[in-house]
């Protein structure tokens, strides 16, 4: 049960870390591309679970608890599947499909080719 708080707790704080980047984004930086903005969340959700991943192995540095809290908790309330293909539908029914096709592609090819080197230099 404390598990599941504590997983709990931590989504809702990535939840918040996510809204709040995805407004500054759009705001800040552009309005146009506002989708970039979960782009980069996800992108770089792959890069922490994989560098959690690697720290749960030595655990001195990060405990299974703690693992399951940043995992499943937090990078689980940051990242959103569910965002990223509403996106997609979007620029596909807006018949954006160059946007469509390298947002799509380009997000699991920069998760999986920053993953790829994170295996090498850690």
């Amino acid at each position: 049960m404390t598990n599941l708080l504590i997983v709990g707790l931590f989504a809702g704080v990535g939840a918040l870390l996510r809204r709040n980047f995805t407004v500054f984004f759009k705001n800040k930086v552009t309005k146009k591309f506002g989708y970039l903005a979960t782009f980069a969340i996800n992108v770089l959700g792959s890069i922490l679970i994989v560098l959690f991943f690697k720290l749960s192995k030595m655990d001195l540095i990060l405990n299974p608890v703690s693992y399951l809290a940043l995992t499943s908790g937090l990078l689980g309330g940051l990242t959103t599947f569910s965002t990223f293909n509403s996106e997609l539908v979007n620029l596909w029914y807006q018949k954006r499909f160059l946007e469509f096709g390298c947002y799509f592609g380009g997000t699991y090819l920069a998760s999986a080719f920053l993953i790829y080197l994170l295996q090498i230099f850690i």
